[in-house]
């Protein structure tokens, strides 16, 4: 009788261990990755954008010191509900959910290469190019992209009439 409940246990077990070391997988590619320096640097981009997003909004002189007061208390929240210790279980679960253990395997070997180590350190500089290179391609189509939406705009006006 205690032989089938024994071999149950012997299952549960090795799932829970196979699980464990899944997630010691995907723990050791946070870490190649630097998932949490870049989250960190996330969090810091958006901290350090709101001032420039509440300018553009047009806030009145008079009233600046209360939407700074504001941004920063706003921050203050976002960091505690966005740190790495409270998005980590979330990042750990989405990985778990998403790759097999094999490919968390596979993703190991890439990032312990070379080629991983040159990816992962080359991609802030690469993701920094993109960016400004879209910046200018945005500037670039700007004047045409006004004029068609002025075209858009004239054209309901004349369904309008």
């Amino acid at each position: 009788m205690w032989i089938p409940q024994l071999s149950l246990a012997i299952v549960f077990a090795c799932a829970a261990h196979g699980q464990s070391t899944k997630i010691a997988k995907i723990e050791e590619i946070f870490r190649l990755t630097n998932l949490e320096q870049m989250q960190k640097k996330m969090l810091e981009q958006v901290s350090a954008s709101m001032p420039a997003q509440l300018s553009a909004m047009g806030v009145p002189v008079e009233a600046q010191a209360d939407v700074s007061e504001m941004a920063a208390e706003m921050t203050k929240f976002l960091f505690g509900r966005m740190s790495w210790e409270a998005m980590k279980p979330l990042y750990l679960k989405a990985y778990d959910e998403t790759f097999t253990e094999d490919e968390i395997s596979g993703m190991l070997l890439f990032y312990e290469s070379p080629a991983g180590k040159a990816v992962n350190e080359k991609t802030p500089a690469l993701m920094a190019k993109v960016i400004a290179l879209s910046h200018t391609r945005m500037a670039d189509l700007m004047p045409a992209m006004q004029t068609r939406a002025k075209e858009l705009a004239d054209k309901q006006k004349e369904k309008k009439q």
